[in-house]
């Protein structure tokens, strides 16, 4: 992989690392100790990076969240669903005025 590629792929695991912890630190540190069958101690430690989660207990925070892993092509591109949104109504108004349609948002 290139150096470029590198940093893209760091600054991905970067940000899916944030928001997993911003997502976990809704939840009382009591009760992700009992999801993740650990101690609250090691809950605060993997909370602020001072030590990493195993691959079931990386599992068993994703089923906890409510999230779901899926496997996506290399080239694709995840945008919020507000700009998903926003982006099909501009589509909507766009080509339904290119073929003399109604724009179906007005």
């Amino acid at each position: 992989m290139s150096a470029l590629s590198d940093h893209v792929q760091s600054a991905q695991s970067r940000d899916i690392a944030c928001d997993l912890v911003r997502r976990a630190s809704a939840i009382k540190q009591d009760a992700l100790a009992d999801i993740l069958m650990v101690d609250r101690s090691a809950v605060s430690r993997a909370l602020s990076g001072k030590s990493r989660l195993t691959v079931e207990q990386f599992a068993r925070l994703i089923v906890a969240l409510g999230l779901q892993l899926t496997e996506t092509q290399t080239d694709a591109v995840t945008v919020s669903a507000d700009l998903h949104q926003s982006m099909e109504k501009l589509l909507h108004h766009y080509l339904g005025s290119a073929l003399g349609g109604e724009d179906r948002n007005a």
